[in-house]
C-alpha cells in the first residue's frame, strides 16, 4: 500500500513539474488543445512504459473519456459504449494524428453527443422520480440481496435495466439518509442527488470542459496511477493526502514538485523507521 501511495505522489509530481516548471502550461492558461497537443511529446517522453498513441493507448483513452462521462453507468447504455469503442486501427491511427495536432473534433462529438442523446433521453425521467416514490420506498426496505441482479459496474443492456439501477440506487440513498434524516428529508435528499448530475451536465461548456476530460482520460489511459487535476481535483486530492499521511507520522505541503515533508512527528512510524526527514 506503502509503494502505490509513493508511485502516486510521484508520478504526480512528475506532471507537476512538466506542466509548471516546463512553462507549456500554466494555472493562468487556458486549456485548449493545442497547448494540451504540445504537452503530450512530453509526457509520453517521461512515462516508464508507454511511448507513443498506439492503437491499443487510443482504445483505453476512449474508453476513459466514456467513463469521464459516465462513471456510475447511468447514462450510457451497452450497444452505444460497444458502437464508441469497437474502432478499427485504422481510424484509431487517424485519430492519434489528429489529437497530435490538437485537433479534439472527435473528443468534441463525444461529449456533445452525450449531452444531445444521453442526457436529454433521461431528462423527463429524473425530472418525474417523484412518480416512482411508492417503488424507491419499497425496495428500500428489501433486505440487501447476496448478489444484485445485475453488475453494476457493466453498462445497463437496456432502458430497462437502466431505470431499474436507477431505482435501487436512490432506495439504497435513501435509506441510509434515513439513519439521519426524517423521511421526508432523506428521500427529498435522495432525488436531489441524482438529478444534480443532470443538471451538472446541462451547464457544461463544450469548449472547455472537452480538454478537462481529455486530459483526464489520456493521463488513466496511462496508467491507474497517473492524474490529471484540475483546481478543484487538486484542492480534494491535497486533502486526501494529509489525511492518507497523518497516519505514517509526517506532516506535508505542497511544493513545485508534488507534496514536501513539512515535520516527521516524533515518535510516529516515520521518525521510528529513520528513513524520511523534513524536506524530503
Amino acid at each position: 500500500m506503502k509503494r502505490n501511495l509513493y508511485a502516486r505522489v510521484r508520478l504526480l509530481s512528475i506532471i507537476l513539474f512538466i506542466t509548471v516548471a516546463s512553462g507549456t502550461i500554466t494555472a493562468a492558461d487556458k486549456l485548449t488543445p493545442e497547448r494540451v497537443a504540445s504537452l503530450l511529446p512530453e509526457l509520453f517522453r517521461m512515462h516508464l512504459c508507454q511511448r507513443d498513441m498506439d492503437p491499443p493507448f487510443m482504445r483505453r483513452l476512449i474508453k476513459e473519456f466514456l467513463n469521464q462521462l459516465d462513471p456510475s453507468r447511468s447514462f450510457f447504455l451497452k450497444p452505444e459504449i460497444e458502437a464508441l469503442t469497437a474502432l478499427p486501427d485504422e481510424k484509431l491511427s487517424k485519430l492519434t494524428q489528429e489529437t497530435l495536432a490538437g485537433n479534439f473534433s472527435h473528443y468534441k462529438s463525444l461529449l456533445k453527443d452525450f449531452l444531445q442523446n444521453q442526457i436529454a433521453r433521461d431528462e423527463k425521467l429524473y425530472a418525474q422520480l417523484e412518480q416512482h416514490t411508492e417503488q424507491i420506498k419499497a425496495k428500500a426496505i428489501e433486505e440487501l440481496p447476496e448478489k444484485e441482479e445485475f453488475q453494476w459496474m457493466q453498462w445497463p443492456a437496456d432502458d430497462a435495466e437502466k431505470k431499474g439501477r436507477l431505482i435501487a440506487s436512490l432506495a439504497e440513498v435513501y435509506r441510509v439518509n434515513k439513519s439521519y434524516l426524517t423521511e421526508g428529508e432523506a428521500f427529498k435528499l435522495a432525488l436531489q442527488g441524482a438529478r444534480d448530475e443532470v443538471q451538472k451536465w446541462k451547464k457544461v461548456g463544450v469548449e472547455d470542459e472537452v480538454t478537462k476530460l481529455f486530459l483526464k482520460s489520456f493521463m488513466l489511459a496511462l496508467d491507474p496511477h497517473t492524474e490529471y487535476l484540475d483546481t478543484e481535483d487538486e484542492e480534494e486530492f491535497n486533502e486526501r493526502l494529509e489525511r492518507s499521511f497523518a497516519g505514517v507520522g509526517v506532516q506535508i505541503r505542497p511544493c513545485p514538485l508534488g507534496a514536501q515533508i513539512e515535520e516527521v512527528i516524533k515518535g510516529g512510524p516515520c521518525d521510528k523507521c529513520g528513513k524520511l526527514s523534513r524536506g524530503d
